[in-house]
């Protein structure tokens, strides 16, 4: 009786796409540069094959400072405007404009933004002026930056509301790197030591047109380098893109699709065992997702020995009946695309998906994203700026501020206030603001007292008051909340 004989052609195994850096291709002469944990320039470049990376990354910097920069008076209990509040807002104005030449200063901001998003890390230059004081703002690939180890620790003054404080205060170098090889020198911003941009070193007889200028590093996480917020979804953005890869394939190349070879009286040849294991460690990758392949069998019995009186036969028998579609891995890559959303905290109103949203709901969605992303990062920026960039200048009256959206509803104001007059609740001043912006200019306020409190019958007293004082006081309030509860019914 003859046995059965089952092998597996097994395909070679694959290794999970990774963006670790390569230590040993990284390594300089010098032992204090370290090494970053993923490679920057394939972080960076990991936005050109993702279909929702690069519109997540977009959003953060066009939401964050995409809407610009102004300056405002900082809070105090002096109303008057005096001459040397008036000085300081001037230069400040003046630093601003100065702060990047070839840009404006709100893209200098975005493309920071941008390569912390990307790679983790954002690399600014900033450069002085004869005074000492910051004057220019560069944004530096991060691709070609490294960071070494602390220094030793130096006192720093600094000037905190007017006055001057001492710390002491370890500092970092930055280096740029050309194939490995360093060619320009950073210090750290606040450095108070001269450094040469050659060589690294800490010398005070370095000649000006030699001293390093300085370098600010924005990260996302606590280590030596930032890590990107989208690391963690490499692999399913990697499949994402293959299942697309596959998808576009099928037309041109068709698939391969898994199957069972049995073989009945006979037994493959040494040529077809080789050319079918061939064939299997040949399919990985998408480009060869369809081939053929011929095999050969002998007569031979358990021994060995050929037989002529029987035929082999050999038969393919498919192990996954796939029906093809439009498109594979449809719902794969939708998922992939929502865990990559929801590491940024992204609704899909802001990358351009609004199947699921109507008016209400995008309004709400805006608020919360606004409140529980945006705002924290610009706050994060706006000290970066004002309290560390610009704090040499010691400005004690102006700073500035990240311009944030309008997301105020117009309708509903103008519904409101109309409801809030006819009860006698609004003065005619009161609505010039609102009324400016409906027509599009602004509205200067009435000049009499009498439109600064709201017009009732009684022209002593408004209409709310005369309610109050007449114990209709319930009654406004009910009145109130009709109103609002038929106009949130209108919004649904």
């Amino acid at each position: 009786m003859k046995q059965a004989k089952v092998r597996v052609f097994k395909a070679n195994g694959m290794q999970l796409p990774s963006l670790k850096t390569d230590s040993k291709q990284q390594k300089t002469e010098h032992e204090e540069i370290i090494t970053p944990r993923y490679d920057l320039l394939l972080l960076r470049q990991f936005r050109e094959i993702s279909t929702v990376l690069g519109q997540c990354v977009d959003a953060y910097k066009r939401n964050i400072a995409g809407f610009g920069l102004s300056q405002q008076y900082i809070e105090n209990d002096n109303s008057e405007e005096s001459n040397e509040m008036k000085q300081e807002w001037t230069r400040l104005q003046t630093v601003l404009k100065h702060m990047s030449i070839d840009k404006p200063l709100k893209e200098v901001f975005e493309q920071a933004i941008e390569h912390r998003e990307e790679s983790g890390n954002t690399f600014m230059e900033v450069i002085r002026d004869g005074l000492g004081l910051p004057a220019e703002l560069l944004n530096v690939l991060p691709e070609t930056m490294r960071v070494t180890k602390y220094t030793e620790p130096v006192d720093v003054e600094y000037i905190i509301d007017g006055v001057t404080v001492k710390r002491r205060k370890k500092f970092r170098r930055f280096v740029q790197l050309d194939n490995g090889v360093p060619v320009v020198w950073f210090k750290q911003f606040g450095d108070p030591r001269i450094m040469d941009c050659r060589t690294g070193k800490f010398d005070d007889n370095t000649p000006a047109e030699y001293q390093a200028t300085e370098i600010i590093h924005l990260k996302i996480g606590d280590d030596v380098y930032g890590v990107p917020r989208w690391v963690s979804h490499l692999i399913h953005m990697s499949g994402s893109r293959k299942a697309d890869e596959l998808n576009y394939l099928y037309f041109v190349q068709g698939r391969h699709t898994p199957a069972a070879i049995v073989i009945s009286n006979g037994t493959l040849s040494e040529d077809s065992e080789t050319a079918l294991q061939e064939y299997a460690n040949g399919i990985e990758g998408v480009e060869n997702a369809h081939k053929f392949i011929v095999l050969e069998v002998e007569n031979v019995d358990e021994y060995g020995n050929k037989e002529d009186e029987q035929k082999s036969k050999i038969e393919i028998k498919s192990l996954a009946d796939l029906l093809q579609e439009d498109a594979m891995f449809l719902e794969y890559d939708k998922s992939s695309r929502d865990k990559v959303r929801s590491a940024f905290r992204l609704p899909g109103v802001y990358i351009g998906e609004t199947n699921d949203y109507n008016r209400a709901t995008i309004k709400t969605a805006k608020e919360v994203t606004e409140e529980q992303v945006f705002m924290p990062e610009r706050e994060t920026l706006e000290f970066l700026v004002n309290d560390v960039l610009l704090a040499p200048h010691a400005f004690k009256y102006t700073k500035v501020v990240l311009n944030t959206p309008d997301l105020t509803d117009i309708e509903d104001q103008v519904s409101m206030l109309g409801v809030l007059k006819d009860i006698g609740s609004v003065a005619p001043n009161d609505t010039r603001d609102l009324a400016g912006k409906v027509i599009g200019k602004p509205l200067e306020p009435f000049q009499d007292e009498k439109y600064d409190v709201p017009m009732g019958t009684n022209t002593n007293t408004p209409i709310s008051l005369q309610k109050a004082q007449d114990g209709n006081l319930v009654s406004l309030m009910k009145d109130i909340r009709d109103v609002l509860e038929e106009l949130q019914h209108a919004k649904d």
